[in-house]
């Protein structure tokens, strides 16, 4: 038998696992046995000493020397009795046995020490009592053989041995044909269709449990490598008469190559024709962005300007209403000249060139905290800045977006006496932005990237609401993306990635 086999293995397996337990079960048992035959023997010998020990209680009261010894002679007829001595109160012999075995050994070593195991023999001494007083002690000493009288049960766990070790063995053959049959089938299967490429053939087999359901996925993998054969061959047909196609078309497409190389001309041409447009078209639109930004300051200023000189100058003409006019035009002058500030930065982002290389997050968050701590010294706001962040993007655009974003969380908390700003980045790789200012009703998130619109009133919070659509463009730029995540009155969490390196 193959010693690699399944069947030798298994048949290993078993008879040594029952080997095994039967020694062990066998051990137990003797150990049990002899741990009894001591117990039963010492019982015996203590049961024996007390009742010789009562019926010496007038001998020993009377100094009856005969009767003592007559006593003792009932002895004689115990097989197992090699020697007993009586003792008076002062430990000297008072009678013996048989005077020619152990008559010098100390009685002192046996008292109150209960049965004594010495090799093959048992002592016991006990007192021989009279009104509560010890008038002398008992001392027998038995033999034991202990192997004659586990030969018995020995030879039963022999026996018992043999029997299960011939039981395990046919049971180990029964498991053997149920198992190792049906996988010798399925080797037999294998081999017939290695040899005759036949996928149609099955193995037909009626066992059950797991060696029946590995039969009956062979035969479920067989089903499917017969269809999967028959779907190449099919596939293999289409494919030959798309080779042909192919063919065909090359030659069409070769025959037309030099049409498809004046038409790549003309796209050439028109791209650089397009691209000349859009170069004049930008740059006609920063020239309209300059002039939108000069013609449009230039009368805001005037504006600004003379109200201020009119409330300085003519302020004891002017009642508080008229004052109160003057300050809104100021108000309104200076507000317009902020929205066309950030027009004109929503513009930049989307023209400028980008500079892509890997940049550090974290210094420029803490520049830019640092800017808004000595903007607005009279709060105390507490920062954690996740260390060494570092992203792939144009430095100039992110401090813009990163400004514009922490910006927001230092002006939304600013009712918060405890307001607290964290920028991080979680296990998905996404950079986050989170304080406990004042948050927003996220049923509005459509529209908060969206340019001029706000979900808090100027009196509230002060801003032109294109900030928001400037950190958007400027991650649409980079191909990433920025979401935010708020409740009223808890905070918000303004999340942005970005494409790795």
């Amino acid at each position: 038998m193959n010693k690699h086999s399944i069947q030798y293995q298994l048949n290993s397996t078993v008879m040594t696992t029952v080997t095994f337990a039967l020694l062990l079960s066998s051990l137990c048992m003797l150990i049990y046995s002899v741990n009894v035959y001591y117990d039963n023997k010492a019982e015996s010998l203590m049961s024996r000493s007390h009742l010789v020990a009562r019926a010496l209680v007038p001998s020993m009261q009377f100094d009856d020397y005969q009767l003592a010894e007559n006593y003792l002679a009932t002895l004689k007829a115990e097989d197992d009795v090699l020697n007993a001595f009586i003792f008076d109160e002062n430990l000297k012999v008072y009678a013996v046995l048989n005077e020619k075995i152990d008559t010098d050994f100390n009685p002192n070593l046996f008292i109150n020490t209960g049965v004594v195991v010495d090799k093959s023999t048992m002592i016991y001494m006990t007192p021989v009592m009279d009104n509560g007083e010890a008038t002398g002690y008992l001392l027998i000493k038995v033999g034991f053989h202990l192997t004659r009288a586990l030969r018995t049960h020995l030879f039963i766990y022999f026996i018992v041995f043999i029997t299960s070790l011939i039981a395990a063995y046919w049971f180990s053959l029964k498991v053997q044909k149920k198992i190792v049959q049906p996988l010798n089938g399925v080797t037999q299967l294998m081999r017939r269709i290695a040899i005759t490429n036949d996928l149609s053939q099955r193995f037909n087999s009626e066992v059950k449990g797991e060696i029946g359901s590995l039969v009956k996925a062979i035969n479920q993998l067989l089903q499917e490598l017969e269809e999967k054969r028959h779907e190449l061959v099919v596939v293999n047909k289409s494919l030959e008469l798309e080779v042909n196609e192919r063919r065909e078309a090359e030659v069409a497409l070769k025959a037309s190559q030099k049409q498809y190389l004046d038409l790549n001309t003309q796209l050439e041409e028109r791209v650089k024709n397009r691209t000349k447009q859009l170069e004049s078209a930008n740059q006609e639109l920063e020239a309209f962005s300059y002039s939108v930004s000069h013609d449009l300051r230039a009368p805001l200023r005037a504006m600004d300007g003379f109200s201020q000189a009119l409330l300085e100058d003519y302020a004891d003409r002017l009642d508080d209403e008229g004052q109160d006019y003057l300050n809104r035009v100021r108000a309104a002058a200076q507000r317009m000249g902020g929205l066309i500030d950030d027009m004109l930065m929503l513009s930049r982002v989307s023209r400028t060139d980008m500079k892509l290389e890997m940049t550090n997050l974290t210094l420029m968050a803490t520049d830019i905290l640092k800017e808004l701590e000595e903007q607005d010294h009279e709060r105390q706001v507490t920062y954690h800045l996740q260390p060494n962040l570092m992203a792939y993007c144009d430095q100039h655009l992110m401090k813009i977006a990163l400004t514009n974003l922490l910006s927001n969380a230092w002006k939304y908390s600013s009712s918060n006496e405890h307001a607290f700003i964290e920028f991080g980045q979680n296990l998905e790789q996404t950079f986050f932005i989170k304080d406990n200012g004042v948050g927003f009703d996220m049923k509005y998130g459509h529209k908060l990237f969206t340019a001029f619109q706000r979900l808090h009133t100027a009196q509230e919070f002060p801003g032109s609401g294109i900030g928001l659509a400037t950190v958007k463009r400027v991650m649409s730029r980079h191909d990433g993306q920025v979401w935010a995540e708020s409740e009223i009155e808890k905070g918000s969490i303004f999340y942005f990635s970005l494409p790795q390196a």
